[in-house]
């Protein structure tokens, strides 16, 4: 009920962004709007920018939520808005320290919508994900695409063991057909 309605923003604006290069890239310049998902991207070739843009499934968002936040429960979540237990290395206010480690650090985020864009660009583009992103451009279930982000933590089949029975339990699969509309 929390997240839900803020993952969805955030993936419209994804969509948009998908749905804008469907629409216009065959047109003879590429524009200030193409080159800006080019660069958030991060890529160079229509495909890649079509791969990046591809919509997630939300019962993967939630489930990895859930086990990054502690079920929102995590000082990670509760003092700096980071819902996916993503790490920063960049030396900047914006990051707070893990107990007991001096180089260990995860980033801080001003909203949960913040959280939400940051963990959807890293899939998005990240290199750890590559194999994941082609097989979501496949359309293959959800349950089925998590065996692709075992690089997501270092307890790689056991972090996936762990989605699969999250979503299952909780049956987020059906989240997945849910999306922003505007009335």
């Amino acid at each position: 009920d929390f997240i839900l309605p803020a993952i969805l923003l955030e993936k419209e604006k994804i969509k948009q962004g998908y749905n804008y290069v469907l629409n216009n890239f065959n047109s003879v310049n590429v524009n200030d709007t193409i080159k800006s998902l080019y660069n958030y991207c991060n890529c160079d070739t229509y495909y890649e920018l079509l791969l990046c843009l591809k919509e997630q499934p939300n019962s993967i968002i939630l489930a990895q939520a859930s086990i990054e936040s502690g079920w929102g429960t995590s000082r990670f979540f509760l003092e700096g808005n980071n819902l996916f237990g993503i790490h920063t290395y960049n030396n900047d206010v914006s990051k707070i320290k893990a107990n007991n480690s001096s180089l260990v650090y995860v980033k801080k985020y001003n909203s949960i919508s913040e959280s939400i864009s940051h963990y959807l660009r890293t899939l998005a583009g990240g290199y750890a994900y590559e194999i994941y992103r082609n097989n979501r451009f496949g359309d293959i279930p959800a349950i089925e695409l998590i065996n692709y982000l075992s690089m997501y933590s270092i307890r790689r089949e056991s972090y996936i063991q762990d989605l699969k029975d999250i979503i299952t339990y909780n049956n987020l699969l059906k989240y997945d057909t849910i999306e922003f509309r505007y009335d």
